[in-house]
């Protein structure tokens, strides 16, 4: 669970980049990871992930993520959001992806981003009951990983399921107003 400060930060990264104020939510972003204990946390790391796809700056994100892991090897939080870096900037393959997460889950135990991970990689594919089920480990293990209710939105969406969709995407909308899906093309 995210202390109160943080998802304050969080909203407010998220707010300015729904007024397409990109260099002060990154500012914001920089802020928060480079205190100790936000550095692990991973949907922080996803907005900078996704606003750095915004900005077509992924590559220096990735290199970061590369010389952190290189000096702490053992860091799962790095590992996965290494793994978001390459999947969001289309860096490897779906199947790489899969590949990439499911031996974090394997090495580390279950985690909410890595199934959120294969998820998206499945709905990439069109896998959509496969996505359907990743997106849902994702929830299990954690119900306040938003991102996988969006994602859950998009596939029914996608199905024809208009309905459940509007439901998960209702979900999505009160646990992160303002995210930053409010003005990204989906």
């Amino acid at each position: 669970m995210m202390d109160e400060a943080t998802k304050q930060r969080l909203d407010q990264a998220n707010k300015l980049i729904f007024v397409k104020r990109y260099k002060e939510a990154e500012e914001l972003l920089e802020k928060l990871v480079q205190q100790p204990e936000q550095r692990q946390n991973i949907l922080v790391q996803l907005r900078r992930i996704e606003l750095a796809t915004m900005l077509k700056s992924l590559d220096d994100l990735r290199q970061e993520f590369i010389s952190f892991l290189k000096q702490n090897p053992e860091d799962v939080a790095a590992e996965i959001c290494l793994a978001l870096v390459e999947q969001h900037g289309e860096m490897v393959s779906p199947t790489e992806s899969i590949t990439s997460y499911q031996n974090t889950i394997k090495n580390h135990g279950p985690n909410a981003a890595a199934y959120f991970g294969i998820a998206f990689s499945m709905e990439v594919q069109g896998n959509y009951d496969r996505a359907v089920y990743n997106y849902e480990q994702s929830i299990a293990q954690d119900p306040d990983w938003y991102p996988s209710y969006f994602g859950l939105s998009q596939v029914c969406y996608n199905k024809g399921d208009e309905k459940q969709g509007d439901h998960y995407f209702y979900l999505f909308e009160q646990a992160s107003p303002y995210n930053v899906y409010g003005n990204f093309e989906t």
